[in-house]
């Protein structure tokens, strides 16, 4: 059998570190997506409940990624001064993640009831009455950036 001769030439190119840098670019996006959208869905959800009182808690509905601060709810209600400018979560999330929730300190009362009050949960809620939207977000936001690039 005659020897063939190919004219096919194969080129490696090494881009994992643009696809590393691209990739964490994506991720940090989706995890502030996803917070602002806890955050809103989070504070509708608190004013459908009645956790209305001062607008304090709903002031504090807020998240942490692990290079972003959502600061104060830019969804409440103006609180004219009575959410202290604490009334938000500190500190920084861990990779990969998005940190949701409010630092007040009758939060968890809110959340789980008392055995005077009934629950108003908020802050699981947010999450799972929306987990598709969630989803969407995700699939939206991780995939910007990639080009698949083929010669065949």
């Amino acid at each position: 059998m005659p020897e063939r001769k190919s004219d096919m030439s194969i080129e490696i190119i090494d881009n994992s570190a643009k696809v590393k840098s691209q990739m964490g670019k994506n991720i940090e996006k989706t995890l502030v997506e996803m917070g602002l959208h806890w955050q809103r869905r989070a504070t509708e959800l608190a004013t459908e409940n009645d956790v209305v009182d001062t607008g304090r808690y709903r002031a504090s509905l807020s998240f942490i990624t692990p290079n972003f601060k959502s600061g104060r709810n830019q969804f409440a209600p103006d609180v004219k001064g009575k959410s202290p400018i604490t009334d938000k979560l500190h500190g920084k999330a861990p990779d990969n993640t998005v940190i949701v929730g409010s630092n007040v300190e009758y939060a968890p009362y809110l959340e789980a009831g008392t055995s005077k009050m009934k629950a108003r949960p908020v802050v699981g809620n947010a999450i799972l009455y929306y987990k598709e939207e969630y989803e969407e977000i995700a699939a939206k936001n991780l995939g910007e950036g990639f080009e698949v690039v083929t010669n065949i």
